[in-house]
């Protein structure tokens, strides 16, 4: 289980990783994957994935009860 500075810092890469594509159109790896312009989508999922696990954490693991990600 990662804890929140982990997790911070694993989001702090992808959002690098994210305005590295949105400024040049360069394709990333991350930790074995390759984003790219196609694959955009999986990175910003990616993110709010570890965006939702900070806010969990950081509330004591509860959750509100209205999803936030990705429609």
């Amino acid at each position: 289980m990662a804890t929140i500075a982990e997790l911070q810092s694993e989001l702090t890469k992808y959002l690098d990783a994210r305005d590295r594509i949105l400024a040049s159109g360069q394709s990333v790896t991350i930790d074995g994957d390759q984003y790219n312009e196609a694959t955009f989508f999986r990175l910003e999922d990616k993110i709010t994935d570890l965006r939702n696990e900070i806010f969990v954490k950081q509330n004591g693991g509860f959750a509100r009860s209205s999803y936030v990600g990705r429609g």
